[in-house]
């Protein structure tokens, strides 16, 4: 059976359905590690401009982490999320892999550079969007328009880089 760590900010409700399918595998256990409960409280979303709070459990059918601190944190910038304990827990667990959602938080980096001390493959996924302005703000007169799409990034890092041949790249 492999293992897998999951590190994001906080339990997403697109991801949890999809840690949980996993997890139903018979040959796949997976185990993420969130940094902040804000989504399970409920809390003011800049992005909806609202409370939210989800109605549909975000924690079932996988084994879910929350580093110390989580139930006080508010995932906002890099050093909002430190994950200093996720080096010590990634380390001390025998994992397979370590799937790592971004690199917008410390915790990110703490956690591929943990796993890398181990010598474990790495899986980095995240996604890349525009850096100019919205149209309409106030920042935006005179620059360029946003393109509607974002892009998406997935990275691996194989434990023993030596393994990869030109066709795996």
């Amino acid at each position: 059976m492999s293992r897998i760590a999951i590190i994001n900010s906080h339990p997403i409700q697109y991801f949890a359905p999809l840690y949980a399918a996993m997890n139903a595998e018979d040959d796949l256990k997976v185990s993420a590690y969130y940094m902040s409960d804000v989504s399970i409280r409920g809390e003011l979303d800049s992005g909806f401009g609202q409370a939210v709070q989800w109605d549909v459990d975000l924690l079932r059918g996988y084994e879910a982490h929350f580093i110390k601190g989580a139930t006080r944190r508010k995932p906002s910038g890099f050093f909002s999320v430190p994950g200093w304990d996720l080096w010590r827990e990634l380390r001390r667990k025998k994992y397979d892999a370590t799937l790592v959602h971004g690199y917008r938080y410390m915790a990110n980096i703490v956690a591929v550079l943990a796993s890398k001390s181990v010598r474990r493959p790495i899986f980095v996924r995240g996604e890349i969007r525009c850096c100019c302005a919205e149209p309409g703000s106030a920042q935006s007169s005179g620059q360029q328009r946003c393109p509607s799409s974002t892009a998406s990034l997935t990275a691996f890092w194989p434990s023993d880089h030596s393994t990869l041949s030109s066709t795996d790249r």
